[in-house]
């Protein structure tokens, strides 16, 4: 793993030196072997030049793992599959729900709540046998935009006006934690000010243990949006349908998938095969 000095172009603008140990992790993360993540990244240096972007880069890397081991060429594109969930944020609330779902708590999108000053539209609520979350999604649809500290702030009042409510009504047992879900990463303010106050914040690499990718790495919650041949019509036309994650087509035939989402039955065999290759 060469090629220390060449320098590349980072999204900002800005030019930093190739780190070629960053890529190898990111390859192993997606379940590629040793020997697979050395052989694309040493496609990747063949192919590197001065001043190429880092998107440009992870296309060349994604292109080559898929030719080598298909199931992790899909998931190397994880973080893109989230942004193909928008244009509009409540398909990535159901994928939040879906995740926490598979992690055994009851869930419901959308829920109006009543605070002590005003009623709230709680994007996910999810509720485990000692703990109901209140959760506020944030989506963006690229990886410049990030949640800053009056999110955090906004989020964080939101819930004390629904807790106080809550905190008058009988709950044995049950805590009340408020949070704030997003797919990018969050600024330095506002893990601060979560920090300090206690709202949970689940980002793009934060925490460092139940960060957001980690929590669909461990669930096996991946879009459907990983999937090569679901294109906008299809990835909408299955979540209409509340599938959001391709485990969600496990139990379906090519056959039923058809009917139940009136996508080509040529078209749900290949969805049903990429969903097995990734599963």
């Amino acid at each position: 793993m060469g090629m220390s000095k060449i320098k590349i172009r980072k999204k900002t603008g800005q030019e930093e030196v190739f780190d070629s140990s960053k890529m190898y992790d990111s390859l192993i993360n997606t379940g590629a072997s040793d020997e697979g993540a050395r052989e694309v990244l040493r496609m990747v240096e063949r192919e590197i030049r001065p001043g190429m972007s880092t998107r440009k880069i992870y296309r060349l890397a994604k292109k080559h793992l898929r030719q080598i081991d298909r199931p992790s060429g899909m998931r190397y594109s994880l973080k893109d599959s989230i942004y193909a969930l928008g244009p509009s944020g409540y398909p990535f609330e159901k994928f939040i729900a879906s995740i926490f779902r598979l992690r055994g708590y009851t869930t419901k999108v959308g829920q109006q709540v009543k605070g002590r000053c005003v009623t709230h539209e709680v994007d996910v609520i999810a509720t485990g046998s000692e703990e109901q979350i209140m959760m506020e999604c944030k989506f963006h649809r690229n990886g410049e935009k990030h949640s800053d500290v009056k999110i955090a702030m906004y989020v964080d009042s939101r819930f004390r006006d629904i807790e106080k409510a809550l905190k008058k009504q009988p709950h044995p047992q049950m805590k009340f934690t408020g949070a704030l879900v997003t797919n990018t990463r969050l600024t330095s303010e506002a893990i601060k000010y979560a920090e300090c106050t206690g709202l949970r914040a689940i980002a793009w690499k934060y925490p460092r243990n139940g960060s957001l990718e980690q929590l669909i790495e461990s669930t096996g919650a991946y879009p459907i949006t990983m999937l090569p041949c679901a294109t906008r019509a299809i990835v909408d036309k299955l979540t209409s349908r509340s599938i959001v994650l391709a485990r969600d087509m496990k139990s379906l035939s090519a056959a039923a998938l058809s009917r139940r989402t009136g996508i080509e039955l040529k078209i749900a065999e290949r969805l049903k095969a990429q969903c097995s290759d990734i599963l």
